[in-house]
């Protein structure tokens, strides 16, 4: 394999689902990511990925390819780590993904004391509702133990969503407010079709925008019960309730990575000192 620069649009089209995605990641166009990835496909002598309605699928034989670029996507970024935590004037880079209730009831707010303990990681922290890989992130949250890739995780807290009304208005009123459709099979989603027995009239991408057009509209919905500890406008209703488990995962090849360890005993610390810390005290391998 000549063209080593031509596997990272193989991966970004893997990760990103779309040509335009995958020349957005790499900063670059569409013609461009389609010329590199049809140059690979004549080399490979069969396509890597397979058009569908919803974008490029990757196809069963390129898996393993991918599984092997992923890899030393991970162990280059963890020696570059390494090595330049060595160097006074260079800087350590690292992304998470996370749910945006997470980054914003407890990251977000413990940042001042992992840069006065690391000034020399710089840190991307984004927002992503359920991450089902790490996609071009080196740690991500989720809710619900992944069950893909060769991932490190860990259960790092608990997070206990309920249905909410505002006050002066009622539970049983007629319709509610969800989350938008792509998250309907989440359990939470679930739990409000459950207690609200109908289908939401208005729908939101996040959680914050969900309480203001609770407030709004005076319509209930379900929210975690972080997102509204402060807020005394929001009432929980009786009845049915969920708990999900958050965990934390990242690439196996990245165990040895110093950036890498310093984040993820921050990510714990943050969750053992908010009321969400449920902490175990030992590291699960999954490779799936």
């Amino acid at each position: 394999m000549d063209q080593w620069d031509d596997l990272r649009f193989v991966l970004a089209l893997h990760r990103a689902g779309t040509m335009s995605a995958a020349g957005m990641s790499l900063g670059t166009n569409v013609a461009t990511v389609s010329r590199r990835i049809e140059r690979l496909n004549e080399r490979m002598g069969s396509p890597l990925f397979v058009k569908t309605s919803e974008g490029w699928e990757t196809t069963p034989s390129a898996l393993s390819l991918i599984a092997v670029i992923e890899d030393f996507e991970a162990r280059l970024t963890r020696e570059t780590n390494n090595f330049c935590s060595g160097l006074a004037n260079q800087f350590a880079e690292i992304k998470i993904a996370a749910p945006p209730i997470v980054n914003a009831s407890i990251l977000n707010s413990a940042t001042g004391e992992f840069h006065k303990a690391h000034p020399r990681i710089r840190m991307e922290l984004s927002d992503k509702v359920q991450s089902q890989g790490l996609g071009d992130s080196d740690i991500y949250i989720r809710f619900g133990r992944p069950d893909r890739g060769r991932i490190v995780a860990r259960r790092i807290g608990r997070m206990m969503f309920r249905p909410y009304r505002v006050k002066g208005s009622r539970c049983d009123a007629e319709g509610w407010v969800g989350l938008s459709p792509r998250f309907d099979e989440l359990p939470q989603s679930l739990l409000g079709y459950r207690v609200f027995k109908t289908a939401p009239t208005f729908r939101v991408d996040l959680f914050e925008h969900k309480m203001e057009v609770m407030r709004a509209t005076g319509l209930p919905g379900i929210l975690p019960e972080s997102a509204v500890n402060d807020d005394f406008e929001l009432v929980p209703c009786d009845g049915d309730h969920f708990e999900s488990e958050c965990w934390m995962g990242y690439h196996q090849s990245r165990r040895a990575d110093a950036t890498i360890q310093d984040v993820a005993a921050w990510i714990v610390n943050s969750f053992r000192n908010s009321r969400l810390g449920h902490v175990d005290e030992q590291e699960t391998e999954i490779s799936a």
